[in-house]
């Protein structure tokens, strides 16, 4: 058994992963979950989809494994 994770950006992305790519990785024992990041906050909200650049959805200081150094 194999679990991947994608990130995704907005909706549509996570319908897409949901909907196309988990029922066809299921098949072979590739276990598929989306993961929508947060793009921006105002006030009480949390928004997500509309996501300029890299930068803004990973905090400074974290580092995802094979990312660029900016």
């Amino acid at each position: 058994m194999i679990r991947l994770n994608i990130i995704v950006e907005g909706q549509t992305e996570e319908t897409f992963v949901r909907d196309l790519l988990a029922p066809h990785l299921g098949e072979r024992q590739v276990f598929v979950a989306a993961r929508c990041v947060a793009t921006g906050r105002r006030k009480e909200r949390i928004f997500r989809g509309g996501l300029v650049s890299y930068a803004n959805a990973v905090p400074p200081g974290s580092r995802v494994r094979g990312a660029p150094l900016q």
